[in-house]
């Protein structure tokens, strides 16, 4: 009778590896995803949906246009196409004062909601990540009552907490402010 050759321990890891597979029978499952663009705005980390945000640029001269609400830095040329540039900020209640727009620095994401399409000022845009439906939360206790009317939900990201904006919610203030 032949004697059967001694298995190496790389050949034995692999035999429990696939009996610990077989004995759990883990399934992969596809879930729903939803892209997230993350931003940084007055020190804080929120979040767009990705569906929202168009085009994400570098900031550029914008052009103040007198007699806008005290919200619109202005406007900017976007290959023939002229589009407003909103300060995020002084809408949902994170700055009083107006930027300065003659010494920002920052980008600017293109967003579009209902019809409406706008520049959006942000300090910079952090990352940008596809993020299972199931992880997110709803909006944190902890918000400002500024910022809670255009929250629509929270997520993890990084080790800590980011709001997720609302474009509708932004772009409905803006409709109203007209």
């Amino acid at each position: 009778m032949a004697k059967k050759p001694k298995k190496s321990r790389s050949d034995l890891i692999l035999d429990e590896a696939e009996r610990l597979r077989e004995e759990k029978k883990i399934v992969d499952v596809d879930e729903e995803t939803i892209k997230l663009v993350f931003i940084k705005l007055s020190g804080k980390i929120y979040a767009f949906n990705g569906a929202d945000i168009k085009e994400i640029l570098r900031f550029e001269k914008i052009t103040f246009v007198p007699g806008t609400s005290d919200y619109i830095l202005g406007i900017i040329n976007v290959r023939g196409e002229i589009e407003s540039v909103i300060d995020l900020g002084k809408i949902i209640g994170l700055s009083k004062k107006t930027a300065n727009i003659s010494n920002i620095t920052g980008r600017i994401t293109l967003a579009e909601k209902d019809g409406i399409k706008t520049g959006i000022f942000v300090d910079s845009v952090e990352d940008m990540v596809d993020v299972p439906i199931s992880m997110l939360k709803p909006p944190l206790s902890s918000l400002s009552k500024n910022v809670a009317p255009f929250v629509s939900g929270g997520i993890e990201h990084k080790g800590g907490e980011a709001a997720i904006l609302d474009m509708r919610k932004i772009v409905a203030k803006l409709k109203d402010e007209q």
